[in-house]
């Protein structure tokens, strides 16, 4: 169970079971920095888990922080990104696995932030 108001790298990251829970820890770590946000907004053909209108950043939540999950991510990012004005882009992970790390390369080409809750959420 997420604990409201806690930091979040004061969370147990081993316990989280559902993406939603990722979602809701950077979400209450963004209305805590007072910024606007919506939550799973449709466009096209799929939901945006976060959408940031303090900072028109668009952030994807994933449980797993593996390769395959984070390349899923950049094209989940990249379909949604017509729908919106100039967006950023980040992607949302507990942690970062180590065999995902060479997809940092490509995520930094592509201007997409990496969120991970273990190390700290940066507004």
């Amino acid at each position: 169970m997420i604990k409201i108001g806690a930091k979040p790298w004061q969370y147990d990251l081993s316990v989280l079971e559902y993406e939603a829970e990722v979602e809701e820890i950077i979400a209450n770590h963004l209305r805590r920095g007072d910024h606007k946000i919506r939550r799973q907004v449709k466009c096209g053909n799929g939901r945006v888990d976060i959408f940031d209108e303090t900072t028109s950043e668009i952030i994807e939540c994933k449980l797993i922080g593996d390769a395959d999950t984070i390349g899923a991510a950049i094209g989940q990012l990249q379909r949604y990104r017509p729908y919106f004005f100039d967006p950023q882009l980040a992607i949302g992970v507990p942690i970062l696995w180590p065999s995902a790390k060479p997809m940092l390369e490509i995520l930094d080409r592509s201007n997409i932030r990496l969120i991970e809750i273990a190390k700290g959420i940066g507004v």
